[in-house]
């Protein structure tokens, strides 16, 4: 019952352009705003969802749920991802998401955010009391993003029952003016016209324009009520305030067309058809895709019927006939081309860059006929199954774009294996142990000598290789001079050692610091040189099975599999468009039928009535 309401976000309201706001509300992420991300996965997910990149945030946040990637905030997450399902459309998903997550203890998830989600799918699916019976268990304090659309539901659920205070008490809760107070007022004057409560159902209608929302979204629906309202005092026989009415809606917008012809007739009714014809006659250019449009091709020869003027009414009404006939022909055309075409050419889709649900690039129809398709896409029906061509168009694509990089992934892992064998086969391995086995012989060497050295407090084993070279200079001199017996060269060499050793002696300790400080480095570099090598042995044991090799083919096969399901899916969404298109058309060309036999029963009535020979 509830549906025969506006929605936020339903697929009339889509023309109000709030799909976006509405995924927002939806969906917000729970993550407060002095609270850091501390999952990088997580950190990624939400940089998507607020580029509006929502398919990509539900992919990375699958993929880190699936890897386990969210330690920290796996219920904020989860969170998030049943909002997105829910705003997508999957209903089921997002309620097992809700579920689970209502089995958990309070204290670890937004409770309150479910409860709220489970109430919104009750309501979607015309369940009023299991949605009210969910929106009860939220906190009667919750005051967070998601507060004042509970309150909308909740008055609506009490519009729907007849509960009229119920419903002022839930709005009154509410504390923003927009974007849900004029939705509750267009709907409060929706219930007021079916009990033929036409004062009061204007009354409701005019609350929207009072509420001023200024965005495009509240502009939309403000047009929209200003129309009902002018129609529903028509209907009270107030023509002056329809007319009013009628004069608050916007020449350009999309409800431009109801509201001229509903103006024409607040003066028609009051008698003044010179004053009506100034809308009707403006309108009647318009393309006849338009109801009001195809309407005020008749209104006009009435309105000079009424003015005494039979002869411009009957050539009125013949040019009428024409037009509604040349249009038929044209929606003929155009119902062959939908039938037997390329819909994803005839609706533009093929030229639209970024073909997202909520918030992508709007298809432009282009040819002969576009604008009977471009018509189309205001249409409810049209528009769902145009919303799911695209979701699936989007998929096949990325899923086209992963298969690409699986190939790739699968060459570099092809390659990376081949590397090793290389390494392996060709001997460097074997010479990198080598090299290594030095390395580490040559320190224990060196450390040997600098333990003896300090043991020994002899700086001559710390010297450096200039003063190393001169010690084995005086040595051999000594030597000599021995052997010679020469008292005079051994006396200058005895002198000459002396002089060494104290040099020796007084550099001592800074040579035996700067060394130590030098060898800690160096036992340092061999001990990561160990674990590197042992990193090294292991990922060359482990190149001999093909680690990513499996997962690589794995996911090349769930690809290819789901490229065949969306393949199927997207074939089916083409039909059902094709089908909901076709009958749109078929459904306009009887409009246009009908239309043309009224003009023709008018053309033969003035005749008739021209006739002599027609008795009076």
């Amino acid at each position: 019952m509830h549906r025969r309401f506006l929605q936020p976000g339903s697929s009339a309201a889509q023309a109000l352009l709030c799909a976006c706001a509405l995924l927002t509300l939806l969906s917000q992420p729970v993550t407060a705003e002095n609270e850091s991300v501390k999952d990088l996965r997580y950190g990624v997910t939400l940089y998507h969802f607020f580029q509006q990149n929502y398919f990509d945030a539900l992919t990375e946040l699958s993929a880190a749920q699936q890897m386990k990637k969210l330690p920290h905030h796996s219920e904020e997450a989860e969170l998030l991802r049943g909002g997105m399902s829910l705003s997508y459309g999957m209903d089921r998903q997002a309620r097992r998401i809700f579920d689970a997550l209502l089995t958990q203890p309070r204290e670890q998830v937004d409770a309150d955010r479910a409860w709220f989600y489970l109430g919104k799918l009750a309501w979607r699916r015309g369940d009023n009391q299991a949605s009210n019976d969910a929106l009860a268990k939220m906190d009667p304090q919750y005051a967070g993003p998601l507060a004042d659309e509970g309150h909308y539901l909740r008055a609506m659920q009490a519009l729907v029952l007849g509960q009229q205070q119920v419903a002022s008490a839930a709005l009154q809760s509410m504390q923003a003016a927009c974007p849900f107070k004029p939705y509750y007022y267009y709907n409060l004057g929706t219930v007021r016209v079916q009990d033929k409560d036409w004062a009061g159902a204007a009354q409701a209608f005019r609350q929207v324009a009072h509420l001023g929302c200024k965005d495009e979204e509240g502009a939309a629906l403000r047009d929209k009520a200003s129309t009902a309202a002018g129609f529903a005092s028509l209907a009270t026989g107030n023509s002056g305030q329809a007319a009013e009415d009628f004069l608050a809606v916007r020449l350009h917008g999309p409800e431009a067309d109801r509201a001229l012809l509903g103006y024409g007739w607040s003066h028609a009714n009051e008698g003044d058809f010179d004053k009506a014809l100034v809308p009707w006659q403006a309108l009647s250019a318009r393309s006849l895709v338009s109801a009001s449009a195809r309407e005020s091709l008749l209104a006009v020869p009435y309105a000079y019927e009424q003015l005494q003027r039979p002869s411009t009414a009957l050539a009125l009404y013949q040019s009428a006939a024409e037009h509604y006939a040349g249009a038929r022909s044209e929606v003929n055309a155009a119902l062959t081309q939908v039938r037997d075409g390329d819909l994803l050419a005839l609706f533009g889709l093929d030229a639209v860059v970024d073909p997202q649900w909520l918030g992508g690039e709007d298809p432009q129809p282009e040819g002969e006929y576009a604008k009977y398709l471009a018509h189309l896409l205001s249409t409810d029906g049209v528009q769902l199954a145009l919303r799911e061509l695209y979701d699936l168009r989007d998929i096949q694509r990325k899923l086209a774009l992963a298969q690409e990089r699986l190939t790739v992934l699968r060459e570099v892992e092809s390659e990376q294996r081949q590397n090793w064998s290389r390494t392996v086969e060709g001997g460097g391995a074997e010479e990198l142990a080598g090299r290594r086995a030095f390395l580490l012989q040559r320190s224990t060497v060196l450390r040997q000598q600098l333990d003896s050295a300090i043991a020994s407090g002899d700086g001559r084993l710390l010297a450096t290789p200039e003063q190393a070279a001169r010690w084995r200079r005086i040595d051999i001199a000594s030597e000599r001079a021995q052997r010679l017996q020469h008292e005079g060269a051994q006396q200058q060499i005895r002198l000459m050692r002396g002089l060494m050793q104290w040099q020796d002696s007084e550099a001592f300790p800074a040579r035996r610091w700067r060394l130590q400080d030098d060898m800690r480095q160096l036992e340092a570099l061999a001990a990561e040189s160990a674990q590197a090598y042992a990193a090294m042995d292991a990922a060359m044991a482990g190149s001999a099975r093909p680690v990513f090799e499996q997962r690589i083919d794995d996911l090349v096969e769930r690809t290819a599999s789901q490229r065949v399901m969306v393949a199927g899916a997207l074939s089916t969404a083409q039909s059902q468009l094709r089908a909901v298109a076709v009958a749109e058309l078929e459904q306009q060309r009887e409009h246009l039928r009908h239309s043309e036999g009224q003009a023709l029963l008018a053309v033969a009535r003035l005749y008739d009535l021209a006739s002599p020979e027609v008795p009076r």
